[in-house]
């Protein structure tokens, strides 16, 4: 399971490397750290809705539908 910090820690260094004029002149290495971040975003997101089940579920709000079969 990816933990919180795995994109986050991902996120806040590949922000800081796009900041950092002598990483950011590169067009590929701009994309590419661009990239880094939408992706490690969307794992983010992922955990974090992973999380809100979790808690609907201990709380009772959301119940699990069994399959037969």
């Amino acid at each position: 399971m990816v933990g919180i910090r795995t994109p986050l820690t991902a996120i806040i260094g590949s922000a800081s490397a796009v900041l950092d004029e002598k990483v950011s002149a590169n067009k590929e290495t701009r994309e590419q750290l661009a990239q880094d971040i939408v992706d490690s975003s969307l794992r983010l997101n992922q955990v974090v809705e992973n999380l809100l089940d979790m808690s609907r579920l201990n709380s009772g709000a959301l119940r699990l539908k069994k399959r037969v079969g």
